[in-house]
């Protein structure tokens, strides 16, 4: 039977890296009309007026680098590793979905995996809710600097075999055997490549969830067994093979919850699962609903021990309190 090896569960948004992403996201942050940003930052000056000495360009691009530290220490654990196949949980963002055909869960069950985005594509979809000339800028800039081949490799018998335990076990997955041509493989999954295995190679099976978009996202206590479920299909399969899996996502943005992050990284290390299958739904919204895909892996290795590569940072980048929480771990 299969066996997983290796647990994973990184962000893949960090939000700076060179003075125009950093421009670029406080751009995002103050245009984002899914909140009243004026509101914020008028609250902010009076309950955390410290914030302002949080934002500046040095101490962000130290939070950067330190971020990426954990990142590259992840990447070259996955590759020591070289699993035979990498299941990636990770949010669409209407990438593949949209509101007429919204599924939960899907997995993907195709022969390969298109990694190169239309630009103009890319346009239509994620949230759209904010100005991204800048951002435009920045992706701009680093087009045509991948390393990996434009397809890369999926995992279609595992992905069949999941598909129908998941249904045996009363999960009613979607399945899907083709990304959308325009836009290929979405962005929480392209972070594999982009950050974690530059050269690819690795085959690699989506697990697409509907953190984002109301009324259908999971709640956490079906997230979690969710999980539970997944390992028990990847451990079914009939195969020799050594299988990793990560969580690709989270933890709290655009709006900074560190209650929120705590108290997810604190029921996974603490191996509490009524703590993560309680995890107050109407503060999962928008960025922050990500923390999802890692409940969902901490089912599936709710046995293991969790460690860090880069211990919880909140990595303000507004006064208004706007940014990401970042963490980086594995479970062995």
């Amino acid at each position: 039977m299969a066996q997983i090896t290796l647990g994973m569960a990184s962000p893949h948004a960090f939000g700076g890296g060179t003075p125009l992403a950093m421009q670029a996201n406080r751009q995002k942050d103050s245009t984002d009309r899914r909140m009243n940003y004026p509101e914020l930052l008028e609250r902010a000056k009076k309950e955390r007026p410290w914030l302002i000495d949080e934002v500046t360009d040095e101490k962000m691009q130290a939070r950067y680098d330190r971020a990426m530290a954990g990142v590259n220490a992840l990447g070259e654990m996955l590759r020591e590793e070289k699993p035979d196949v990498l299941v990636v949980v990770g949010d669409d963002q209407k990438e593949q979905f949209h509101e007429q055909n919204m599924p939960m869960f899907c997995v993907f069950r195709g022969e390969s995996l298109p990694t190169r985005r239309n630009r103009a594509a890319r346009e239509e979809t994620g949230s759209r809710s904010w100005d991204s000339t800048l951002w435009e800028q920045v992706r701009a800039q680093s087009e045509g600097q991948e390393t990996y081949a434009p397809e890369q490799p999926a995992a279609p018998e595992l992905g069949e075999h999941l598909i129908n335990f998941m249904v045996d076990e009363g999960f009613d997955v979607a399945a899907s055997n083709r990304m959308n041509p325009d836009v290929g493989l979405g962005h929480a999954f392209t972070y594999v490549y982009s950050k974690l295995l530059p050269n690819g190679g690795i085959p690699m099976l989506p697990v697409m969830v509907n953190t984002f978009f109301p009324p259908n996202n999971p709640r956490p206590w079906r997230a979690y067994a969710f999980g539970q479920t997944l390992r028990q299909g990847i451990e079914s399969w009939e195969s020799d093979a050594r299988v990793a899996i990560l969580a690709s996502g989270g933890l709290s943005h655009t709006y900074i919850d560190e209650e929120m992050d705590r108290t997810l990284l604190d029921g996974i290390v603490e191996k509490n699962p009524d703590q993560l299958r309680n995890l107050p739904m109407g503060r999962l919204r928008n960025g922050t609903s990500e923390l999802l895909n890692w409940v969902i892996v901490a089912g599936a290795m709710e046995e293991r021990d969790f460690s860090f590569l880069l211990d919880y940072m909140p990595s303000y980048r507004t006064e208004a309190g706007t940014g990401n929480g970042l963490a980086v771990g594995y479970w062995t």
